[in-house]
């Protein structure tokens, strides 16, 4: 009777495979005999699963089946679980109570059918070595074990898969593990880990999807979200929203830059990103309830993106939040409310920004938001207020920067808030190193002190762009002539308190504080000198034994070391004194240079500044790091507005551009060498952008040799300090061609290879070196922009040429490295100053006859190779007449190397004419002919050649099989040539030695 039902089985399994019998008729007839007789319906679906297997190259077919058999499986294990389910249990065990008959227990089909199938799949740590089978048993695996919980080999065998070298077994596997959510061992999450960074797409998709989020698993999910591949990152928010309690798994830098998804660049990431924003938001109760989740403060840009985005989505609680903080306020208690925290007043101001005039105008109370404005800027001011205060001041000072200004008395409350704001307002801090960079600009232009110029100028009718005539530039004028007198006013009342002290009105009160601190330092070195003094004698008292002295000079230490301290606390009193009258000074400068339309030949005020404020500024002394290179920074603007301006102090931007060179060899191990060093190369880094930004600006000003002098400058810079002027040095020569053209003069190209070989020494030093690998990989990335440049061909060949005399030894690799660079770059097109072919042939030729023996006579040999073909490019993109008769002339009359040389130049033609890379395409059918008109002569030299002793046969052989191939198929050629020509005789005694010993000489 098993028998029978098992062929029944089997019987309905071929027939609904075989599509006799639809899928909806044969799993009730399964069902029924699976109730009958459940172990031969699971041998029947085990033997059709050996089939499957074995049959798996099948391709859909075998895919097909293998999918009917997990639906079985489900499906009778679904079924009997409902009828086991629904069967009715007897109630008691009354006397008249009737009991019902239970049905014997129904056996499981899933889960024999998984381990039948891990039998074929190879067990553990065993698999297939064909890839299809190893695909249709991860299939297969993948399919059974979401429907049997927690078993154990199952998982281990998806492991396993998840390793494959094929990158769909990994993801049908990786699919597998994303469905054992119940019963995931931590084995298998980790499996998931390493498959969200594999290096197929779909694996990595796969494996963002099926990752739970937990604390453990948060950071490997926020790695993706910068992925390069936009369904990964969708997968990644679609994760997301599936668990929207797991936001509290994320801190608040992370919350804003998975929130920023809502502006991703691709259409599928942006609705993913809504969904998961959607479930954040009612799982938190709104979206400023997201939005005070996130940090808006150390990444501005991304929080007002972030913002941007909510106010966006969910303009209703936008605009309730502007008009709470934005709108009229009742009393004057309420007016000086501020929030806990910087998320409702940027959500507010942004959700403002996005609405029309209409909307802004019912939302908008300008007065409330003066006075709420007024107690900002106070509570920013105070020396203990948080950083977060002074970024909301410059938010509410941006919603002041929109407003209308409809009469005059509200021009004069606005204008009044813009001077309090310079005179009070904290100046933008910036680390010394990152003074002049585009993030610190782009800070800066964002600071308090910035938008009280904007808002002054506006209250002077002024724009940011505006056409240029005499009346605009009066007004300009006006309004710098006031900010400057702002700047007097400043430092007015610090002066008048110091002449009334000192008696000293002709010093300025910089200068006076600069002299008391200098004079504080003299008198701190003093004491320390003192007390190293009276240490030594100490030390020699106890030695002697003398106690008396000993405690004598203990009571000199004590009262030195009191002195010491209060001249240390009275120079950073008047030091920071001091600085915060600089600073604010320079914040007000610079922030005018950056919004000011004026032209400074015509603006006495702003151009005044230059030599009333900022040269007396770098005279001072005792000056500390931060007000020098914020100095030198605002000089610098100076230049960049203006060429006159820069002509002037051109050697002095030069000279802090060249104090990098001294910088290097400097010492940094104590604290005041290495400030020193990172001041000298904040400067540095300042000077070099303002070269750059003045060459390509003031081109009708600045001469040819200032142009020079500025590209020279930045040739030099030592290579440990290239980052510091990485993008001053990229810009410096876009000036035309004419500046181009002047750039690869001989005076340039030195200097190029100067910056190559130190780079060349720092990649392939050896790796016991000191310090060998500390710029091994800045190294490596300046020797690849130096392969994309244009001044590769002229710098490479020289060193090329040292290389070849002797005169400047190169590594194998670095040879190689700058002989396929030429080739490469030639391919495409002939650049400017590369060498004639006639003098690249000839330095193939010298590197032929230095070559050594071993590998670096091989390296130097292959890289002459690639010189010659980088020679046949060149003729190949002058085009026609190619100088193929002088070369087969010169090869007639050739020895030994010259001619190897020649045979090398010949065989390269053809090839080099029909390779892709070499960009011939409008005279490639005319260069294929006139080779092809030419192949008979060519190919009658090289067989005269080949019968002379010291001549290669393979480099022979190898030429005439090129030209054989772009050769016209004649009767005359084939008959007469070719029949009584000296190759076929030798390449039929190269195969009768063997292919592989093709004689040499």
């Amino acid at each position: 009777m098993s028998g029978q039902a098992e062929m029944d089985a089997a019987k309905v399994l071929e027939q609904c495979i075989s599509g006799e019998v639809t899928e909806a008729n044969a799993l009730p007839q399964l069902l029924h005999l699976h109730r009958s007789n459940s172990k031969a319906v699971v041998a029947a679906l085990s033997e059709k699963a050996n089939a499957v297997v074995q049959q798996a190259d099948a391709g859909a077919a075998a895919t097909r089946a293998g999918s009917f058999l997990i639906t079985v499986a489900t499906f009778l294990d679904r079924e009997n679980f409902k009828a086991a389910a629904a069967d009715p249990r007897p109630s008691g065990n009354s006397k008249g109570a009737q009991k019902s008959k239970v049905s014997a227990p129904v056996e499981e089909v899933c889960r024999p059918l998984l381990d039948h199938i891990l039998l074929l799949s190879g067990g553990k740590n065993r698999a297939a070595k064909d890839k299809v089978v190893r695909a249709q048993g991860c299939n297969l695996v993948a399919a059974l074990a979401a429907a049997v919980p927690e078993h154990r080999s199952a998982e281990e065998k998806l492991v396993e898969f998840a390793l494959d070298k094929v990158p769909s077994i990994r993801e049908k596997a990786v699919r597998g593990l994303s469905g054992l959510l119940a019963g995931r061992s931590p084995s298998a999450e980790m499996a998931l880990i390493a498959r969200t960074r594999d290096q197929n797409t779909a694996v990595r998709a796969s494996a963002v999807r099926g990752l739970r989020v937990s604390s453990s698993t948060a950071a490997t999910l926020l790695e993706r979200i910068d992925d390069i591949e936009a369904c990964v990152r969708a997968q990644l928010f679609m994760r997301l929203a599936d668990q929207p309690t797991t936001i509290e798994e994320f801190g608040p830098a992370a919350v804003a830059r998975l929130v920023a998804g809502l502006v991703d660049r691709s259409s599928s990431v942006r609705g993913a990103a809504g969904q998961a924003v959607d479930a954040w938001t009612q799982h938190l109760g709104g979206s400023l309830n997201l939005l005070s989740r996130c940090d808006v403060t150390s990444d501005e840009a991304l929080g007002e993106a972030a913002a941007a985005a909510l106010a966006a989505r969910f303009p209703e609680e936008g605009a309730r939040v502007a008009r709470l903080w934005l709108g009229q306020v009742t009393g004057k208690a309420n007016a000086g409310t501020l929030p806990d925290g910087p998320a409702p007043v940027l959500l507010a101001r942004l959700a403002l920004a996005s609405m029309g005039d209409e909307a802004r105008d019912e939302v908008l109370d300008v007065p409330s938001l003066l006075q709420r404005t007024h107690a900002a800027l106070e509570a920013a001011s105070n020396p203990t207020s948080s950083p977060w205060q002074e970024y909301l001041l410059r938010q509410l000072l941006n919603v002041v920067a929109l407003v209308d200004m409809c009469d005059e008395g509200l021009r004069r409350q606005v204008e009044r808030l813009g001077e309090a704001v310079l005179f009070q307002a904290p100046p933008q801090k910036a680390a010394v190193a990152e003074v002049g960079t585009p993030a610190a600009t782009s800070r800066m232009a964002q600071s308090a002190i910035d938008l009280g110029i904007v808002i002054l100028r506006k209250c002077n009718g002024l724009a940011r762009f505006q056409a240029q005539s005499a009346k605009h530039q009066a007004v300009e004028s006006r309004c710098s002539t006031r900010i400057v007198l702002l700047v007097s006013e400043i430092c007015k009342p610090f002066e008048t308190a110091a002449a009334d002290d000192d008696g000293e009105g002709d010093q300025s009160f910089t200068t006076r504080l600069s002299l008391q601190i200098q004079e504080l330092n003299q008198a701190t070195e003093t004491r320390q000198q003192t007390k190293d003094n009276i240490a030594s004698a100490m030390k020699k008292a106890l030695k002697s034994e003398d106690y008396i002295q000993a405690q004598k000079l203990k009571e000199q230490s004590r009262k030195n070391e009191k002195e010491l301290e209060g001249l240390i606390s009275e120079r950073s009193r008047l030091s920071e004194q001091r600085d915060g009258v600089c600073m604010r000074v320079l914040a007000i400068v610079t922030a005018l240079l950056r919004w000011s339309n004026s032209d400074l030949r015509k603006d006495p005020a702003l151009l005044g500044t230059l030599d009333q404020i900022l040269l007396p500024l770098v005279s001072l002394p005792a000056l500390s790091k931060e007000v020098e290179v914020a100095v030198v920074y605002s000089i610098c603007l100076f230049c960049v507005r203006d060429g006159g301006v820069a002509r002037s102090h051109w050697s002095l931007l030069l000279t802090l551009l060249r104090g990098l060179q001294a910088v290097e060899g400097q010492a940094k191990s104590s604290p005041e060498g290495a400030a020193r060093v990172l001041c000298d190369t904040a400067r540095a880094a300042v000077a070099a952008r303002a070269l750059a930004d003045c060459a390509r600006l003031h081109g009708g000003v600045l001469d040819r040799d200032e142009v020079l002098s500025a590209a020279t400058a930045l040739a030099a810079v030592p290579f440990s300090s290239r980052q510091a002027v990485h993008v001053a040095r990229n810009s410096i020569f876009v000036r035309g061609r004419e500046a181009c053209r002047v750039v690869y003069n001989c005076p340039i190209v030195p200097i190029g290879q100067r910056c190559v070989l130190q780079a060349v020494s720092d990649l392939y030093a050896p790796q016991a070196a000191a310090g060998a690998g500390v710029n091994r990989r800045s190294a490596d990335s300046f020797l690849s922009e130096f392969q994309r440049s244009e001044a590769v061909v002229p710098i490479a060949f020289g060193l090329l040429a040292g290389h070849a005399a002797g005169t400047q030894p190169l590594p194998p690799e670095a040879v190689l490295l700058l002989a396929s660079s030429v080739r490469r770059r030639l391919q495409r097109s002939i650049p400017l100053g590369a060498p004639p072919p006639e003098e690249a042939l000839r330095l193939a030729s010298l590197l032929l006859q230095s070559a050594e023996s071993g590998v670096r006579g091989r390296a130097q040999t292959q890289a002459a190779e690639l010189v010659v073909r980088a020679a046949v490019t060149q003729w190949l993109h002058r085009g026609t007449p190619l100088p193929l008769e002088a070369l087969i002339s010169e090869l007639g009359l050739s020895e030994a190397l010259g001619a190897e040389l020649l045979l090398e130049t010949l065989s390269a033609f053809p090839e080099e004419a029909n390779t892709r890379e070499v960009r011939i395409d409008m005279t490639r059918a005319e260069v294929l002919m006139d080779l092809s008109s030419a192949a008979p002569r060519v190919m009658a030299a090289l067989s005269s050649k080949a019968q002379q002793p010291n001549v290669s046969a393979r480099k022979c052989l190898t030429a005439a099989t090129n030209w054989l191939g772009v050769c016209e198929a004649r009767a005359d050629l084939l008959d007469g040539f070719l029949a009584a020509s000296p190759l076929l005789s030798l390449a039929a005694s190269q195969l009768q030695n063997g292919v592989g010993k093709v004689d040499s000489g």
